[in-house]
């Protein structure tokens, strides 16, 4: 299939075996969420996702968490079915979701948690003097340690930054500002960089 209009924002499955994007078919047609198996041509949309934005999966791939329409956070099947409200997420920039069922998701209003259930999201982080927002979160493997990103009005100050539930610490980890799974997909997480996260988060490599 063509589209007009295909939003940057593409995301592969955790098992590899599929992708989710946003796109409309015409420029003058409505953006949908589509899933695409990764062997196939042909994507799948996805009622009900209309205007969603910020595409995210769940561990298992069996669900794509996105903003919907009124800065709701929304979850749907990857093979279709009634979108679910999770809970309202203004300022959302950014999502992660680990074995747990808690979903982490970036804001203006600094790092929330909520469960994939649904409720009422929960602060994980402060926003500290001068700071605009922390954003993008990334679950690491072990689903307790995370990265995100800064922005401070203070270049010197912003970065990326780890952080574990249950914990107000933090470490900065890059003075970079950037999206983590950006950078991790442009740069890879090299020996140096693997070995920083694990000296100051603590989080153990599973030797397999």
């Amino acid at each position: 299939d063509s589209f007009a209009t295909v939003e940057p924002y593409t995301v592969l499955s955790p098992d590899g075996r599929s992708i989710a994007f946003v796109a409309r078919p015409t420029n003058d047609g409505t953006f949908l969420l589509y899933v695409r198996p990764v062997d196939a041509v042909t994507p799948q949309p996805l009622s009900g996702t209309e205007d969603a934005r910020l595409t995210f999966w769940s561990p298992d791939s069996r669900f794509v968490g996105y903003l919907a329409r009124g800065e709701k956070l929304r979850k749907i099947a990857a093979n279709g079915g009634p979108p679910q409200d999770i809970c309202d997420a203004p300022g959302f920039a950014g999502g992660t979701w680990n074995a747990e069922g808690i979903i982490l998701f970036g804001s203006p209003a600094g790092i929330f948690r909520v469960s994939a259930e649904g409720g009422a999201p929960e602060a994980v982080t402060k926003i500290d003097a001068g700071e605009t927002g922390h954003f993008w979160p990334r679950f690491l493997p072990d689903g307790q340690h995370y990265l995100y990103l800064v922005v401070s009005t203070d270049p010197a100050k912003s970065g990326i930054f780890a952080g574990s539930l249950g914990s107000p610490d933090r470490t900065r980890i890059l003075p970079v500002a950037s999206n983590p799974q950006t950078v991790f997909l442009f740069i890879g997480c090299t020996p140096q960089l693997l070995l920083v996260i694990v000296s100051v988060t603590g989080w153990r490599v599973p030797l397999r």
